[in-house]
């Protein structure tokens, strides 16, 4: 006998993780000089959009999001950028949550787009696919009533999209022309689906020497944190103790969303 909801669970987990997307690493080098010296890593992480829509698509507060990590002989993690707590907190290399986790009326920063000509170079950085948007008087907000305009919109683009179809002004992405010179990330607007993201870092000549594979992970958070924390605390009612109740109660551990956050590709690649 098969049960019905786990067979369901299990059928929603095999479509996520083998047609929403791909994750490939077109390129890896290590730059170490010599011993004493400044050394570094370069790498391109390609995400591939499967889906016939938007990723992440519907509520605006969905995200997904690389955590990319360079691992030593032994698998041991040197470097990394996505890392997230147990609550799908996304930290930084000291395992604190990032200042950009949590909005408030004094802290409005968030994670910009990420690409060739604006690459990852620190721990504190990590890729979001997401929509941001702020209300009236510009403060960031998940308020579906409030929504005045996006400030950030790089959800990736399905295959074929065209920056000149039908409805393109509401379905142009938004903060993804970002480099000094104003140019835009080309695969926004070339139809491919895909974005690469680059990440470029100094560190040791010992770190860049022991380092001998990175891993790149798209993960999907269909509730981030901050939409909880923002219910939490400026809402109040029937509804909203009921969502606390489920947060407080659900069991992810040795789920799909264990650490509350859905797995959907991971590639491993040597560096040369």
């Amino acid at each position: 006998t098969v049960n019905g909801l786990d067979h369901a669970i299990g059928e929603a987990v095999k479509i996520a993780t083998t047609k929403t997307a791909t994750v490939s690493i077109p390129l890896v080098f290590r730059l170490a000089p010599g011993p004493g010296l400044l050394a570094g890593l370069v790498a391109g992480v390609r995400v591939t959009n499967l889906a016939g829509h938007g990723l992440p698509s519907g509520v605006s507060f969905r995200r997904a999001f690389l955590h990319f990590e360079v691992l030593d002989a032994a698998g041991t993690v040197l470097w990394q950028s996505g890392n997230t707590d147990a609550n799908g907190v996304i930290v930084d290399g000291a395992g604190q949550p990032l200042v950009t986790e949590f909005f408030s009326p004094t802290q409005q920063q968030f994670q910009p787009h990420f690409w060739f000509e604006n690459p990852i170079g620190g721990q504190d950085q990590v890729q979001i696919f997401e929509e941001l948007s702020v209300n009236p008087e510009g403060q960031l907000t998940t308020s579906f009533i409030a929504l005045d305009r996006k400030v950030k919109d790089n959800r990736l683009q399905p295959n074929g999209h065209s920056p000149s179809g039908p409805n393109a002004a509401e379905l142009a992405p938004v903060g993804v022309c970002n480099a000094p010179d104003g140019s835009c990330d080309p695969g926004y607007t070339n139809g491919s689906g895909s974005s690469v993201v680059y990440y470029s870092f100094a560190t040791t000549y010992e770190l860049a020497t022991a380092a001998v594979s990175v891993r790149a992970t798209l993960y999907y958070q269909a509730i981030p944190p901050y939409y909880l924390k923002q219910r939490a605390s400026d809402a109040t009612g029937t509804d909203t103790d009921r969502l606390q109740f489920f947060v407080n109660n659900l069991k992810v551990g040795g789920t799909a969303i264990e650490n509350w956050k859905l797995r959907i590709a991971s590639v491993t690649a040597g560096v040369l």
